[in-house]
């Protein structure tokens, strides 16, 4: 939705890792506390969004803009 508003933007994901992070089964591999995107286009539009991995989150009333962050928080 918002591509199609801007014609263009560019989009990064990424995941947040803790120090003691849980890993799954016997591949070991380490299961993320948050996930986080950033997207942006170069007439300085710019949103962040960060989900924490939580098993007990109730999808169903969540929404985007319960996710909104400042930018700045992810740096």
């Amino acid at each position: 939705m918002i591509a199609s508003k801007l014609g263009k933007v560019t989009v990064i994901n990424g995941v947040v890792y803790g120090d003691y992070s849980k890993r799954l089964g016997k591949s070991g591999i380490a299961y993320p506390e948050a996930y986080w995107k950033m997207l942006f286009d170069n007439k300085g539009f710019e949103r962040c969004l960060f989900y924490k991995n939580d098993r007990n989150a109730r999808i169903k009333d969540d929404s985007l803009k319960n996710h909104v962050v400042e930018c700045k928080s992810l740096m």
